[in-house]
């Protein structure tokens, strides 16, 4: 519109420009003195003020995006609310995707925070179990179990990513996408940026987060590393899950 009310503007000032030497040859018995008057009227030129029509484009500098960051404080909020739910409840189950990049298939995972995992899955057409408590993991040889436990390395709760409390304070740029729903039940999608503790040091990863209205959780996510690598994760909270050492 602002475009549009100074190309009016310009087209007023054209015609009232144009307009004065009509008048011209109406008054030449008064000599040359009244074409001098009509050059006053081209002070409708003042109507080229019409140009601080601009100004309310001043006004369209959209100081909107202050809000969007006061936004992303409560979207951050929001979020780590979710996430502390997650940790009060403790226990859920995760199922991923098959995955032809890591070859992973049927991959399902039962979780009792802080360090017990339970996890099923075929990886390149063998299927294996294992399940980790701290730092020792099980893992099924045929009909039996063998232990191993790693003093150093990575154990399952420091893996636990943005689960964790100083995970959280890793958690920057949180913003609110909208409404969308799982499996029919509605949600509330986030994205956020997150640092998870791997056995190869620290991995940036980008993060998006559907939680659930109805019991204020994450049921899925999607997190993209650095080599742009998106795996999907369905989490469903349970409070019955145990995970035990089998041997």
């Amino acid at each position: 519109m602002t475009i549009k009310t100074c190309l009016f503007s310009l087209v007023a000032v054209t015609l009232v420009a144009c307009t004065p030497t009509p008048t011209a040859p109406v008054a030449p018995t008064t000599a040359p003195a009244p074409t001098s008057a009509p050059a006053p009227t081209v002070e409708p030129s003042p109507t080229a003020r019409p140009a601080p029509t601009s100004a309310p484009a001043a006004t369209a500098v959209v100081p909107t995006p202050a809000p969007a960051s006061a936004g992303s404080s409560a979207a951050r909020d929001a979020l780590v609310s979710a996430i502390r739910e997650m940790v009060r409840i403790g226990k859920f189950r995760v199922k991923i995707p098959d995955n032809t990049t890591t070859g992973f298939r049927d991959f399902k995972a039962e979780v009792v925070l802080p360090d017990h995992v339970h996890v099923i899955a075929t990886l390149r057409s063998i299927p294996f179990e294992v399940i980790n408590i701290g730092r020792t993991a099980y893992i099924k040889r045929g009909t039996g179990w063998i232990s191993s436990t790693s003093a150093g390395g990575t154990s399952v709760a420091e893996m636990a990513g943005f689960m964790r409390e100083e995970g959280i304070r890793d958690i920057t740029n949180v913003v609110a996408l909208g409404a969308d729903s799982v499996d029919g039940a509605p949600t509330k999608v986030y994205a956020f940026n997150s640092v998870y503790a791997l056995g190869t040091g620290p991995q940036q990863y980008h993060v998006k987060a559907w939680i659930s209205d109805a019991s204020n959780t994450i049921v899925k996510s999607e997190s993209t590393n650095a080599a742009g690598v998106t795996s999907t994760t369905r989490i469903e909270m349970d409070p019955t899950i145990t995970v035990v050492a089998p041997i």
